[in-house]
This record gives structure tokens, sequence and C-alpha cells, in this order.
């Protein structure tokens, strides 16, 4: 009888032993498909963010060349004034009047730098110094010794 009873108490530990690992492994499997799921989020979620940051600039670079373009043919004393919003990752905008073009150099979320570039039909000058956060920039139009130019500035 001593036998029979250490046979039952042995299958009893090992269906407990096989219960716990079987729920070790449903665990395992659940942490695993959970962890994907965060990786995954957090890959889209910067790519949103760049993508975000990408199309708030594009709104930005082609309303102050439309805004520089009608203040020129306007002529001296025209100006105008745009409140535009600038996100983080904008480390330069340069004004290249002599090519008519307007450069932003940015960092996307993954550190990779990014040239966006906006030609226009006329000469714009200006300085935007820190462009991030929200800015009101004036745009008018000036009479140099080469011929008429278009200003942005901070206000």
């Amino acid at each position: 009888m001593k036998k029979g009873k250490i046979k039952k108490e042995k299958a009893r530990k090992t269906r407990k032993a096989q219960i716990s690992l079987e729920y070790i492994i449903v665990l395992s499997f659940l942490i695993l498909v959970v962890s994907a799921g965060i990786a995954l989020s957090y890959l889209y979620l910067g790519r949103t963010k760049t993508q975000i940051a990408i199309n708030t600039i594009n709104e930005i670079g082609n309303k102050i060349v439309s805004e520089a373009e009608l203040i020129y043919f306007l002529g001296e004393p025209a100006r105008t004034t745009i409140s535009v919003y600038f996100p983080k990752n904008i480390d330069a905008i340069i004004f290249k009047p002599s090519e008519k073009e307007i450069i932003f150099n940015v960092t996307t979320t993954k550190g990779m730098k990014v040239q966006l570039v906006y030609s226009s039909k006329v000469p714009i000058n200006g300085t935007i110094t820190k462009p991030e956060g929200k800015k009101t920039l004036l745009i008018k139009a000036e009479k140099t010794a080469v011929g008429l130019i278009v200003k942005v500035e901070e206000k």
C-alpha cells in the first residue's frame, strides 16, 4: 500500500509541475507578444512624429514663399505678418536670395539630417534665430543697391 501511495503522490506532483510549466510558457509568450507590440508602436510613433514635423515645415516653407512673392510684386513699402509654429527638430533656416531659396535643416527622430528646400520666384533674405515654437514673422519688401528684395525677420 505504501508503494501505491508514493506513486500517486509522485503523479500528483508531476501534474502540478506540468501545470506550472505550461503557465510559465503561456506567460512568456504573452510577454513576448506585448513586447513586440510596444516595440512596433514605438517605431510607428517615431515615424509619425517625423512626418508631422515635415508636413508642418512644408506648410511653413510654402506659406513664407507665397507671402514673399505677393509682397515682392506689391513692391515697397508692402509688408505683412504671419504666425507660424516651428517644430523643435529644425536645426537652422537658411535664406539664399541669389538662388531664390529657403533651406530648412531638419533632424528626424532617428537622428538623420534632412534638408527641405523651397524655391521662390523672388529673392528672399532673412534671419530666424532659434527656430522653435510659435513665432510671428514680418515679411516686407525692401529696396537694395541690387534691386528689390523680400526680407523675412522675427517680429
